[in-house]
């Protein structure tokens, strides 16, 4: 399964034919999803990234 179309309040999926074979996808109203743990904090990392990661201050906090 692979997003094909991504927008603000949905998506879209393609299935490969195994995944269409071997799965109830194809007829179901309601399916489970699992995210990337990872990629969850990563999104929420750069979310709260406002400004650069290196400044002036920073580097001065750190002894450069």
């Amino acid at each position: 399964m692979t997003i094909a179309d991504l927008k603000k309040n949905s998506f879209q999926v393609a299935l490969i034919d195994f995944t269409r074979k071997e799965t109830n996808l194809e007829n179901s109203l309601y399916v489970n999803l699992e995210f990337d743990i990872i990629g969850k904090y990563v999104i929420r990392f750069l979310r709260k990234e406002k400004e650069p990661k290196i400044t002036e201050k920073m580097l001065l906090e750190n002894g450069f």
